[in-house]
């Protein structure tokens, strides 16, 4: 949809509305994480949980208040990345929670997601994201990094 909204409004930028700004800056934050194992609703995720956890929704609300995953609103949903849970059991990945950890308190909930999905200058340009599985060790340090930098 965003892709024909900006045709639709041809090749002027002077055209593009906040509105737009906020659509593709989520739209590229909903690409990356698809790259990385897909993006679940918070309903599915929590319907997930619920092979494992006798209150799944309570599990995932108490995950989303300690701020311990990821997770954001698209169009009144509630979205949350799937490269942050373990695919056997749904339980969070304990690299991810180690990255979120150094900068829970230095970035926002807005800015903590879009921090996996930009290039980070320690990560020779690549996402955080691509990243976690294969290097998590120096995913961490680049979140440290951060940390650091914004203290």
């Amino acid at each position: 949809m965003i892709r024909h909204r900006l045709q639709a409004l041809g090749s002027s930028s002077s055209q593009i509305d906040a509105r737009d700004t906020d659509e593709m800056a989520m739209f590229t934050v909903m690409q990356a994480f698809r790259g990385c194992g897909g993006i679940f609703s918070g309903d599915a995720m929590a319907g997930h949980l619920g092979s494992y956890w006798a209150q799944p929704v309570s599990v995932l609300a108490r995950w989303i208040v300690d701020r311990r995953v990821l997770h954001f609103p698209w169009r009144g949903t509630l979205m949350l990345p799937a490269f942050q849970f373990e695919p056997a059991d749904g339980t969070i990945c304990s690299e991810v929670t180690q990255v979120i950890g150094q900068l829970v308190n230095v970035l926002d909930g807005c800015e903590l997601v879009k921090w996996f999905v930009r290039p980070h200058c320690l990560l020779r340009g690549d996402l955080p994201v691509r990243l976690m599985k294969a290097n998590a060790p120096l995913v961490f340090e680049a979140a440290r990094a951060t940390h650091f930098a914004h203290r």
